[in-house]
Order: C-alpha cells, then sequence, then structure tokens
C-alpha cells in the first residue's frame, strides 16, 4: 500500500499533516535528515513525529522513513528504466 493509501485511512492532527505533507513533498531529499531536523523545519516536535510514524503503522520513524526512501529509489529506477528504453 502506499503511503498516500496509508495516510488517507487515518486520522491526523493539524501538525501530524503538516508532517506528512513536508515528508511526501521533500521525499526524495529527506534520507539524510534526522527526526530532530524534520521536527524544526515543520515547526513540530520530535514526539508528533513519532506518533505520526506510529500512527501510520510503523514502529519507529527509522522505519518509516526507510520505506519512504525505497519507494523513491524504486521510482527513480522505475523512471530510468522507462526514460532509457526509448
Amino acid at each position: 500500500m502506499l503511503i498516500e493509501q496509508i495516510v488517507e485511512s487515518v486520522k491526523l492532527s493539524d501538525a501530524q499533516q503538516n508532517v506528512i505533507d513536508y515528508i511526501l513533498k521533500e521525499r526524495g531529499n529527506i534520507k539524510d535528515q534526522t527526526i530532530k531536523e524534520i521536527a524544526k523545519v515543520t515547526y513540530t516536535s520530535t514526539g508528533t513525529i513519532i506518533r505520526l510514524a506510529k500512527k501510520l503503522g510503523y514502529y519507529k520513524f527509522e522505519e518509516f522513513n526507510a520505506v519512504i526512501n525505497i519507494i523513491v529509489i524504486s521510482l527513480s529506477e522505475l523512471i530510468k528504466r522507462t526514460l532509457f528504453r526509448f
């Protein structure tokens, strides 16, 4: 299931929605960001991000971030294969 589908299936607080909006917008750039850096950029707390990850079914933020990175890498590879096929 895509992250977007998971997000649509749960009720998020305004702060959690702000974090997920940032993560989805910047998903290709967050792989090296720490939870503290994301909290600072989104004007939230690390606790908000941890609760968000758990609400979305992940044990901890690092697991959530790893899934996002796998999706980004997979999409990048798919785009490369599609572009270079022609």
